[in-house]
């Protein structure tokens, strides 16, 4: 074992968790993310890139999620210290994804400018740092194995993923007027627009729910592993047909969401529980 390195990576994680702890002791009383978690959160939105729009390969998640891991074992340290901890986090995430969620709502009107544009200065897209809130959403609920967390950030995704395929077909026809009858066959193939954004939340999803299936003790009701148990069988049997890889997450995102939308369904309170009962 090389110690040295095992040396930086204790020293690492003490520093890690000293921030953690820190802004833990000195968080607002109204619930808001103390100033070093906002601005870890700041940092790392602007750090990490998702798939910058010009690929549907959520592969590049995966290294851009092993390039920001300092910053994300951050805030992950802060967020599952403690519940009152990961109930801040996730409601400051969730608060911006459903914000994108609530614009582009199916049916509501957007502005023309909004559709004109046909490139964005990084930080000014409407889906600025909408993926890597997904999977802090994710991952806090899965590590503080919290069924209402869990359920509120698969619900609020489900309403992103409806929202990102609407606000795909306005833009692709403000973008190429000609483009109607391609994105009927895209949506009778896939079951609606594919983007780039849509991609990199069914990647997060896929993360949890396969992360589930192979934990220990996920802490998972029944009724949610067995909604995990099968996308894992259809999981396993999709990449079988794949091409490429990433195509799982590209073409299927439809499918992978609406197994992340039934998982969410099955982590609803069981009626006569307690109150707050996950």
């Amino acid at each position: 074992m090389n110690r040295c390195g095992s040396v930086r990576r204790s020293m690492t994680w003490l520093l890690l968790t000293g921030l953690a702890c820190s802004a833990s002791q000195h968080m607002a009383v109204s619930g808001e993310l103390p100033a070093e978690m906002r601005d870890a959160l700041t940092q790392l939105m602007a750090s990490f890139r998702g798939t910058m729009g010009f690929s549907l390969d959520p592969a590049v998640m995966q290294a851009e999620v092993t390039r920001n891991r300092s910053l994300i074992d951050v805030i992950l340290a802060y967020s599952t210290l403690s519940e009152r901890n990961a109930e801040t986090l996730s409601e400051q995430c969730c608060s911006s994804l459903s914000a994108y969620a609530e614009r582009f709502k199916p049916g509501t009107e957007i502005d023309a400018e909004t559709l004109r544009a046909s490139a964005y200065n990084w930080g000014t897209a409407p889906d600025y740092g909408l993926s890597i809130q997904a999977y802090l959403v994710l991952e806090t609920a899965r590590q503080r194995r919290s069924a209402y967390l869990g359920r509120r950030a698969l619900n609020t995704l489900s309403d992103v993923m409806s929202a990102s395929s609407y606000f795909a077909e306005k833009w692709e026809l403000a973008q190429v007027p000609e483009a109607t009858e391609e994105i009927r066959r895209e949506k009778r193939e896939y079951g609606g627009c594919l983007s780039p954004l849509g991609a990199e939340i069914a990647w997060c999803c896929e993360q949890f729910m396969v992360e589930v299936s192979v934990a220990d003790d996920p802490g998972m009701p029944e009724a949610g592993m067995a909604v995990i148990r099968d996308y894992c069988r259809w999981r396993q049997e999709t990449m079988a047909k794949q091409v490429t890889p990433y195509c799982l997450y590209a073409t299927h995102q439809y499918q992978t969401m609406a197994y992340a939308k039934r998982l969410a369904d099955a982590l609803a309170p069981q009626q006569g529980a307690a109150p707050g009962t996950p």
